[in-house]
């Protein structure tokens, strides 16, 4: 079991870290930030998908 101290400087940490303004940016021309990293994932799966999709068309042909 967590003890109260633990628990409110947890709390406290958590805290400062949402309201930390951290920006990091690539080279200072682009920002990185959970949009950037959501449509990353986002684009790569559907690449990924496009990919086994045209996979299993070619393996259809033949």
């Amino acid at each position: 079991m967590i003890g109260p101290l633990i628990f409110s400087e947890t709390k406290i940490f958590l805290n400062q870290i949402i309201q930390w303004d951290l920006k990091i940016t690539a080279a200072n021309f682009l920002d990185v930030d959970m949009t950037l990293i959501y449509n990353l994932v986002t684009c790569a799966a559907t690449y990924i998908v496009i990919m086994i999709q045209m996979g299993q068309l070619n393996q259809n042909q033949h």
